[in-house]
């Protein structure tokens, strides 16, 4: 009986902090459905191992249920729309546009929680009041999420080679009025536009 109490407690143990995690995987994915336009400031952290370089940059976000748009502040000077399927990168100091397959392009906040939760390894990191940390281990990969009032505030993924990207959302305006045209591309007449689509325009 005493060793099988044990095992109980262990069992138990080793259940509480996933069901936790599950429950809170459960009130973010709830709480982004309530979301049909989101804005926020971004900032945008990219470290390179190998050549020891980090990059800082911030903009805005905005996003509604189909499309999305990043624009970067200087002296980064760029544009990211993701427009159905399509990804298109805008240098304008460049006088470039680059039109790629969205494929595993994942950029809103619940879409990489969604794409890295199913068969990842899960580890609940901390939870005080309204900020939770969690952890997930998959492919290699190592995505630390930081949550605050069920909502993402920051996401760090950090491949085997310890390269990183970092995204963290600030000043949100959930369910507001987005600008007029923010998901129509307006590019000056002289950009060179590269279609690296599979099946072109």
């Amino acid at each position: 009986m005493k060793y099988l109490l044990i095992i109980s407690l262990l069992i138990f143990a080793v259940y509480l902090p996933a069901s936790q995690l599950d429950d809170i995987y459960r009130n973010v994915i709830t709480e982004y459905s309530k979301i049909n336009t989101f804005e926020a400031v971004l900032n945008q952290n990219n470290f390179w191992s190998e050549i020891d370089l980090a990059k800082s940059a911030s903009g805005r976000i905005y996003y509604n249920s189909d499309s999305l748009f990043i624009t970067y502040l200087p002296p980064d000077e760029q544009e990211l729309f993701v427009l159905g399927n399509t990804v298109i990168v805008h240098d304008i100091k460049g006088s470039q546009a680059i039109y790629m397959d969205k494929a595993d392009f994942f950029i809103r906040p619940v879409e990489i929680i969604k794409a890295y939760w199913t068969g990842s390894e899960k580890e609940l990191i901390s939870s005080i009041d309204d900020s939770t940390q969690i952890l997930l281990k998959k492919d290699q990969e190592e995505i630390l999420i930081s949550l605050q009032n069920g909502l993402i505030f920051s996401v760090q993924i950090t491949d085997k080679d310890n390269n990183s990207v970092s995204y963290q959302f600030s000043e949100e305006i959930i369910n507001g009025e987005l600008p007029k045209g923010i998901f129509i591309p307006d590019f000056p007449e002289n950009t060179n536009i590269i279609d690296n689509r599979s099946n072109g325009e």
